[in-house]
């Protein structure tokens, strides 16, 4: 699986700043989690 590091200064703390991501992330996958499954079935094998 892909791995990605990001480092961005800021004035939370680091309990804060990883529960808002947590959030961000869920609803971004829930916002977009039907169209994850349309291009998956639209992949061709490699």
């Amino acid at each position: 699986m892909p791995s990605m590091s990001i480092t961005t200064p800021h004035s939370l703390g680091m309990e804060e700043a990883t529960e808002r991501l947590k959030k961000f992330f869920e609803k971004l996958k829930a916002r977009h989690q039907d169209n994850q499954h349309q291009r998956g079935a639209d992949r061709r094998p490699e």
